[in-house]
């Protein structure tokens, strides 16, 4: 399944989602630069996933790069938070 590789300075990290969202963020704040690779699985229809697969502080220098790839697994998260679906109650 298309998904993303990241490669940070040599360390690799890879991941795809059939029903949601992938992100890689690059973030620049004042002085701070930082990078997140996250993703929503959104598969289960009583609750979605917030998935952390990397998040670093960058500095000068760093070399980024990014590939669309074929992913057939996941790096290992380093955080996974649920959260319930709202329901519609409307009727």
């Amino acid at each position: 399944m298309k998904g993303f590789e990241l490669n940070l300075n040599g360390k690799k990290f890879q991941a795809t989602l059939e029903n949601g969202i992938v992100s890689i963020i690059l973030i620049k704040h004042d002085d701070l630069l930082s990078l997140d690779f996250r993703g929503l699985n959104t598969q289960n229809e009583n609750y979605d996933e917030m998935i952390d697969w990397f998040q670093t502080e960058l500095k000068m220098n760093d070399e980024i790069i990014i590939k669309i790839k074929d992913i057939s697994q996941n790096s290992e998260p380093i955080k996974i938070q649920q959260k319930e679906k709202k329901t519609d109650k409307k009727k």
